[in-house]
């Protein structure tokens, strides 16, 4: 995840092996697994069920909006709820579809577990729930700008800070007037909630909540989302198995 910030615009770019229009899936809830709506806590940093209905959102693609009917946009005062167990089968292999499920899963795999700036045992998130992935309710305030691999090369994103290797770059804009300034936590889930990535940062300084030592990422810092592809064979094997 990359975040850079000027005087009119904030640019956050993702690098992972998921493109934005996702992937064909029959036993989801659309035939598709892509990516849940992009989340922005500024109300309370340690806590994201203490702020949930004061959050911001980024509602950035198509992905269930035949049911929902959402624009692309920025919200304000959103709820913040899950399509996890919404997908048919997700259970089949995430038992109750908590965090802490899909945790065991990658780690009988062979992988570990990291959420970017959050560590696999975080307090932040509610491991024994589902990932929250989507805009259940929210105000629209602002359009955001859709940018490709080739407008995000003109802002010199590093992509060294997490060791990003994703085959797949894209990202968006918002007007910066429409955020606070103050420290935050971002994350974006795929909305199977299998993979997931969370950012800290500030619009106006050094995070009270970050380690002395600890090296907080520059805008532009990006880190991707690499294991989909394992986690979405491992998850149609056990499926289609079921069949």
């Amino acid at each position: 995840m990359a975040m850079r910030e000027d005087s009119d615009r904030l640019y956050f770019a993702f690098n992972t092996n998921l493109s934005q229009n996702g992937l064909f899936e029959r036993y989801a809830w659309d035939s598709r697994i892509s990516y849940g709506d992009f989340f922005l806590n500024f109300a309370n940093p340690s806590s994201f069920d203490d702020a949930n209905g004061q959050l911001y959102a980024i509602h950035f693609n198509d992905n269930d909006n035949f049911f929902r009917g959402m624009e692309w946009g920025l919200y304000e005062n959103v709820q913040a709820g899950e399509l996890v167990l919404s997908n048919a089968n997700a259970g089949v292999l995430y038992g109750d579809g908590s965090l802490q499920q899909t945790q065991a899963v990658i780690e009988a795999e062979g992988g570990s577990v990291s959420y970017g700036d959050l560590a696999s045992d975080t307090d932040y998130l509610d491991l024994t729930q589902a990932a929250p992935t989507m805009i259940q309710t929210g105000t629209k305030i602002g359009d955001i700008d859709t940018l490709d691999a080739d407008a995000l090369a003109t802002l010199q994103l590093d992509f060294g800070y997490f060791n990003a290797t994703g085959t797949e770059t894209f990202g968006f804009s918002v007007e910066r007037d429409l955020l606070p300034s103050t420290e935050f936590i971002a994350h974006l889930f795929i909305d199977s909630g299998n993979e997931g990535i969370a950012l800290q940062g500030n619009l106006g300084g050094s995070p009270s909540w970050a380690d002395p030592g600890k090296k907080i990422p520059e805008p532009g810092s990006v880190v991707g989302l690499g294991l989909v592809g394992l986690l979405m064979w491992r998850w149609r094997q056990i499926a289609q198995a079921t069949l």
